[in-house]
């Protein structure tokens, strides 16, 4: 995609981005512009590997979503612990984080616990890397040395253990024997 091609796109998606970064939690004016900075430096990149043309704007909010995850990492690690509770400058808006909810329903513990579960280590690599660590697909299958396909066949199976471990149980249907016999 050339630039001019590339500037269209720009004017069409960055009011819906901005809209999608909002909804996500990204308030401040220089997080939101560090961010849309970095996911249209991404998106310039690599454009070109996305031939659907509705699937671009997609696309860049995966891309966005993604940037702002690895900028709200980057600044838990550089938080000591215990520092931020205590912090009257510290934001404080009420929403808990994606992570916090999860931690609250057990989730993210059993997540951990079932990639620990994962008998082959390039399999468990592949699914931390992706989904703790936010790496990409070509990361992930350029660090083992192994086909793009087969570690989105790690993660397909992955989530669908997932899937199955975290679904909830289906009600059973009491029924009376005597209705099921016929004498009622």
């Amino acid at each position: 995609m050339d630039a001019v091609a590339f500037r269209a796109f720009y004017g069409a998606t960055v009011r819906p981005l901005v809209r999608h970064l909002k909804k996500l939690g990204v308030d401040r004016p220089e997080d939101l512009e560090d961010v849309m900075q970095e996911a249209y430096a991404q998106a310039f990149r690599g454009i070109g590997s996305v031939r659907a043309e509705e699937a671009r704007v997609a696309w860049l909010f995966t891309i966005a979503r993604r940037q702002w995850g690895r900028t709200l990492e980057r600044r838990k690690k550089l938080t000591p612990i215990g520092e931020d509770a205590d912090d009257p400058a510290a934001p404080d808006d009420g929403r808990p984080s994606a992570e916090d909810a999860l931690d609250r329903q057990g989730t993210f513990g059993r997540l951990k616990t079932m990639i620990a579960q994962i008998g082959d280590a390039k399999q468990r690599e592949a699914v931390e890397l992706f989904y703790l660590y936010d790496w990409d697909l070509a990361e992930v299958s350029a660090k083992l040395a192994v086909n793009p396909s087969t570690v989105t066949t790690w993660l397909a199976r992955f989530r669908t253990r997932v899937r199955g471990a975290l679904a909830a149980p289906k009600p059973r249907r009491l029924v009376s024997l005597s209705w099921r016999r016929g004498t009622r």
